[in-house]
């Protein structure tokens, strides 16, 4: 269980590393400045700009750029020297799909595409990819273009092989009438690639081929996936469902469709599903309340519940012996395991 340690209001964005806490806060008249703390908890570093949009860390590398300029910055939180990129980095948040490790990934749609060293701030090569980037990883890059997945090998970014999933994911809707599928996400997953759609969990090889394809249960249209070690686990307002991936099956599947909180019932619409110490955590929003609820992978039983706030909850992270959750209203609530 977790108790309320502190909070931090006005709260734009964040992220944790072993050394830093880093996070961008409005003023008075909603400018972010971004703001870096020690694990002492004491301030090292503070914008000048108050208009701060995108922002990421990279080892002891705080880079940022702000709404009225057209570069980014690259600040060294150890010597405070300061480099400068002659272009804004759009894609250059938290958890960005385009940053591995220290090298960026431009993807803005232009042919001009450039992969950026995050700790120089130097030109690495040129990228043109077709689609929106889904997968960034050591050896290749996976992309989308409406149903059709992409992927392209490193460093010379080769194309080695494309699959068009359109007839695969179509589905047939409450209405009784046929739809066209559409895929959510993209994991990576033991050399294999876990594609999630609405209906469906399809499972390719590293050459593209289909391993595997699932229909979820009837009234389930999936969101997102957490995976843990060999299963994979959706939660989605009601249904709550298991995937043995490397199987191929779906092994659980229970409706949870309100729980009780202080004798009061409430709907179970499950939300920012993330697994951690051994349990399944997700939100609720119901009633004009927020609540977090642990629950058991294997059974779906609910070991906890915790009250959070009266408003929305837009993310659940975790670091070390810490909760963060951030809500609606931009207030950053850190709870410590007890």
């Amino acid at each position: 269980m977790f108790e309320l340690l502190d909070s931090e209001e006005k709260i734009g964005g964040y992220v944790l590393s072993e050394k830093y806490f880093v996070f961008t806060k409005s003023s008075s008249d909603s400018r972010f400045k971004i703001i870096v703390k020690n694990i002492s908890g004491s301030t090292i570093f503070t914008s000048n700009e108050e208009k701060v949009s995108r922002f990421h860390l990279v080892d002891d590398f705080l880079i940022y750029c702000s709404r009225n300029e057209d570069f980014t910055r690259i600040v060294n939180l150890k010597t405070f020297e300061v480099k400068n990129i002659n272009q804004i980095l759009y894609n250059l948040l938290p958890k960005s799909i385009n940053i591995f490790e220290n090298i960026y990934y431009s993807t803005n749609g232009s042919k001009d595409n450039l992969v950026y060293d995050l700790k120089t701030g130097k030109v690495i090569s040129k990228l043109v990819l077709d689609g929106d980037l889904q997968l960034n990883e050591k050896s290749f890059l996976l992309t989308k273009s409406n149903n059709n997945l992409t992927k392209y090998l490193k460093p010379t970014f080769e194309k080695s092989w494309s699959i068009e999933l359109g007839n695969e994911i179509n589905y047939i809707d409450f209405d009784r009438k046929e739809k066209a599928g559409e895929i959510k996400k993209v994991y990576n997953w033991e050399n294999k690639i876990i594609v999630l759609t609405k209906c469906y969990l399809i499972c390719l090889d590293s050459d593209g081929n289909i391993q595997y394809k699932i229909r979820f249960p009837d009234l389930l249209r999936a969101q997102t996936l957490v995976i843990h070690e060999n299963n994979g686990f959706i939660y989605n307002y009601h249904d709550y469902v298991i995937i043995d991936l490397q199987k191929g099956e779906l092994i659980f599947h229970k409706e949870i469709k309100s729980f009780k909180y202080e004798g009061k019932e409430f709907n179970n619409f499950a939300q920012d599903l993330t697994f951690h110490d051994g349990f399944l955590l997700h939100s609720v929003n119901s009633l004009g309340f927020s609540f977090i609820l642990a629950i058991k992978p294997g059974t779906g039983e609910t070991k906890w519940i915790k009250r959070i706030t009266n408003k929305h909850i837009n993310s659940i992270r975790f670091h070390k012996d810490k909760m963060y959750i951030l809500d609606g209203d931009g207030t950053l609530y850190i709870h410590e395991k007890k």
